[in-house]
């Protein structure tokens, strides 16, 4: 037994030695933020490449660089200039496809901010953004040259306001590293803020699976200041000089709270170990959003906040789909149901095999009648994206689901339990 958990410990040091001798073949101690521009209509889309900038350390997995764990709207691949070689790989959505799915994308164009982290790479690099069209084919919209000496490289300091280390269970390639950052707090109201980080953390690891996944999680608050107080309610015709610009009304849907500004969220965590931005909006209005590998946003004093920031975290950190539906929602065809949605948590049956079947027993019904008995039963729920047909959960109820749902459902657990360990094993 001794022997056996000998052999197991050096394994696991020298797996890891090897990602570190990989890491440093390829990569400095540094990270390079990519600042984009994605602009378009429903139908058209450019991705421009706004600005480069480098700061000090890397925060993000040194491990399975060029391997995805999950898929997504969009893929960011950096590849050595000289010899093609994939070097380091990530997968993220956008607010701009987001948008595209909505009417008023059918009568104008619009530009939205995004940004994107990698490791800063020793030598020329070319970095590409694919994005995955509705027919489920990912296509090329950029391809950007990377000069690790380039002079208009912007160097980034360590952000100037206060930061409080939450928690802190080990060094940045052992854990994933979260930021809550502050959005219409004044000066004045930086202890508030920092209650509210605190609180909404601990909301978060009370659920399953985040709970014995802790130690797992380093967690730091950063008390960006605003001008004003508060946030803004276009819809009431109220708007505040904030430092995000976070709002509600996005996409003229009263309670989503977001904001367009990613430059300025990323600035104001600058040099702060981050993977994960949870930007805490001073507002006791429901509401939030959740963008995967982006950021989440939530409101941090309404009653159902601890909830709230759950559900929208795991948009952000796994790319959970919402398994909501209503009848004549203008979302209804968000998905299309000819192929498999890349979420681990929806499946439209066309490729089954790769969801949640494993899971189910031998003799499971697909799909699965619903009944007071099936309530608490794993299975394949018709209803789930948005779509009240053609889409299907894995059960009745679920974190993703509704409000009323105590924890995630088996699949939703194992899919961010996946996240968790691709990203620190």
């Amino acid at each position: 037994m001794i022997r056996s958990s000998i052999l197991l410990m050096l394994t696991l040091i020298t797996l890891k030695m090897t990602a570190q001798q990989q890491y440093d073949s390829f990569f400095k101690d540094s990270t390079l933020r990519m600042d984009l521009v994605l602009a378009g209509n429903d139908k058209t889309m450019q991705v421009y490449l706004h600005e480069y900038s480098k700061s000090e350390g890397w925060a993000g997995r040194r491990n399975n660089l060029n391997k995805q764990q999950n898929l997504g709207n969009g893929l960011a691949v950096m590849r050595d200039a000289s010899t093609g070689e994939i070097i380091y790989s990530t997968v993220f959505c956008a607010l701009f496809a987001e948008w595209q799915a909505t009417d008023e994308a059918k009568e104008v164009q619009k530009a939205f901010q995004q940004v994107l982290l990698f490791p800063f790479p020793k030598k020329n690099a070319v970095i590409t953004i694919d994005f995955r069209g509705y027919d489920g084919i990912y296509q090329t919209y950029l391809k950007a040259p990377v000069n690790p000496n380039d002079i208009l490289i912007r160097p980034k300091s360590i952000t100037s306001y206060k930061k409080e280390v939450i928690q802190k269970h080990g060094s940045t390639d052992e854990c994933v590293d979260i930021v809550y950052v502050a959005e219409g707090y004044t000066e004045a109201e930086q202890d508030k803020f920092f209650h509210d980080a605190r609180r909404l953390n601990s909301d978060l690891f009370a659920h399953e699976p985040f709970d014995k996944l802790k130690k797992k999680f380093n967690v730091t608050a950063v008390a960006a200041v605003s001008s004003e107080s508060g946030t803004s309610y276009p819809g009431k015709g109220v708007w505040k000089s904030t430092l995000l610009n976070a709002h509600y009304d996005t996409f003229y849907s009263s309670r989503y709270l977001m904001s367009n500004q990613m430059t300025a969220i990323n600035d104001a965590v600058a040099g702060i170990p981050y993977e994960q931005i949870i930007v805490v909006v001073n507002t006791p209005v429901y509401g939030g959003g959740g963008i995967f590998n982006s950021h989440t946003m939530i409101s941090a004093d309404d009653k159902q906040s601890n909830i709230i920031v759950v559900h929208e975290f795991a948009h952000a950190f796994a790319g959970l789909a919402d398994e909501y539906y209503y009848p004549g929602d203008v979302m209804e065809n968000f998905y299309n149901k000819k192929i498999e949605p890349w979420e681990e948590n929806i499946t439209t049956l066309v490729d089954f095999d790769r969801k949640w079947k494993d899971m189910l027993p031998n003799d499971a019904t697909i799909p699965t009648k619903f009944s007071e008995n099936s309530k608490l039963e794993l299975g394949v729920y018709e209803g789930g994206g948005y779509a009240t047909f053609g889409i299907y959960r894995s059960m009745q109820d679920c974190r993703m689901n509704t409000n009323k749902a105590k924890t995630f459902c088996p699949v939703c657990q194992r899919a961010l339990i996946r996240v968790v360990d691709y990203l620190t094993k």
